[in-house]
């Protein structure tokens, strides 16, 4: 079962506690990890004195929020503080005063306990030509982007105080004309809300910051998490520029670029055993007492996997016992044994016309044993015809395994 990324191997424990940016921090520090270092709050007068406490620049965000909703970061005074406390309660009762750590966040994609890629998260930014200034830029971009079909539109290329700020600490202004290739931020951190520029670092990243990713999945025994870790430079190990794992996040948006969507196929084959499949086969024909079905199925007892054997109207355990089903469909019958893990193999004994209405069940048969011409209508007890035996071989003989 998935849905986006996660899958029923993450642990709901797990889960819980990466929804609460204090307890993961406790968690990972806990572990020997490097960890944000933070002080819970409830007051503004509590988070001046965590300020005292902690020294400037800091970072102030709710502790059960994602996707950047309240975050302000660079706060370098009493100001800025309030400013940024006030934005961050009006979300949430529950707020984290934290040391600012140098650098970007980096996103190490983590499935079943390996690197799938790494991005490097930057702010939304303008790229710049080396001929035009920034407002020229900005203005290029927005137009080009409303020209894009709604469903390809990005985020704006804002030119508020935000920006004009994060431009400044940067060194740029808007009458600045960056060199070809050079990003001008327009907000200090990458979020949902106003997006950002990201690019691949996976072949970057240091065995030592690989290590905490992947332990940090690990400890909240999560098959697929975000680890997202603010680094000044991704290829040098964490210790040795403050790097901290900022965040730990189930379910990370996986589909949403050009990156992820390419390494899709090779995470969908690392949830899958082999090639995913079980031997089927179809024994199809008037079979009394389902013989010669139970024949096969006994056959594939002898290999070692767990065969059941159904009917139309009757399914079989390995040991023989009956399996009742609330319904009288061998369609129906067989999906449902293809959703139980116990079943290894299956014999399917067709002995009615129903598949020419449902369709199969199964995109793959490994094998059709026609025994003879006599099946029954599907829902009348009359026998069928030569032609509908021969449309059925037609219908089986297309999905049988070369």
């Amino acid at each position: 079962m998935i849905d986006r990324s996660s899958v029923d191997a993450d642990s709901s424990i797990g889960v819980t506690f990466t929804h609460n940016k204090f307890q993961t921090a406790t968690m990972i520090r806990m572990a020997g990890l490097p960890a944000p270092v933070h002080v819970m709050v409830k007051s503004y007068e509590e988070a001046r004195q965590a300020a005292d406490r902690l020294g400037w620049p800091l970072v102030v965000k709710p502790a059960n929020l994602d996707r950047g909703e309240g975050v302000t970061v660079a706060i370098a005074n009493d100001e800025k503080l309030e400013f940024a406390y006030k934005r961050a309660s009006a979300l949430s009762k529950s707020i984290l005063v934290e040391r600012e750590v140098p650098g970007v966040c980096y996103r190490v994609l983590i499935t079943n306990g390996k690197m799938l890629y790494a991005i490097k998260r930057s702010p939304r930014s303008i790229e710049g030509d080396g001929r035009h200034k920034v407002t020229e830029l900005v203005r290029m971009a927005t137009e080009a982007n409303d020209n894009k079909p709604p469903w390809l539109q990005e985020k704006p290329y804002p030119l508020d105080a935000l920006a004009l700020e994060s431009m400044s600490l940067a060194g740029f202004t808007t009458d600045s004309i960056p060199e070809k290739g050079e990003w001008v931020p327009l907000r200090r951190i990458e979020s949902t809300a106003w997006g950002g520029h990201i690019e691949e670092v996976t072949e970057l990243v240091h065995p030592e910051n690989l290590q905490i990713a992947e332990q940090a999945a690990t400890l909240f025994r999560l098959s697929n998490a975000g680890i997202d870790i603010i680094s000044s430079d991704i290829s040098r190990p964490w210790y040795e520029n403050q790097a901290i794992i900022n965040e730990v996040n189930y379910a990370p948006y996986f589909g949403g670029n050009d990156i992820a969507r390419s390494a899709m196929p090779a995470y969908l084959k690392t949830l899958i055993h082999g090639d995913g499949r079980i031997p089927i086969e179809i024994v199809l024909g008037k079979d009394s007492e389902m013989s010669e079905a139970r024949s096969r199925q006994q056959a594939l007892l002898k290999q070692g996997v767990d065969c059941h054997l159904t009917s139309h109207s009757e399914t079989l355990k390995p040991d023989g016992q009956p399996m009742p089903f609330p319904f009288q469909s061998l369609f129906n019958r067989t999906s449902a044994l293809l959703m139980n893990r116990h079943v290894e193999a299956l014999v399917l004994s067709v002995q009615t016309d129903e598949l020419l209405h449902t369709g199969l069940p199964v995109n793959q048969v490994d094998q059709l044993i026609h025994l003879n011409d006599e099946i029954s209508d599907w829902k009348n007890p009359d026998v069928s015809s030569e032609a509908t035996i021969q449309k059925l071989i037609e219908q089986i003989e297309h999905y049988l395994a070369t």
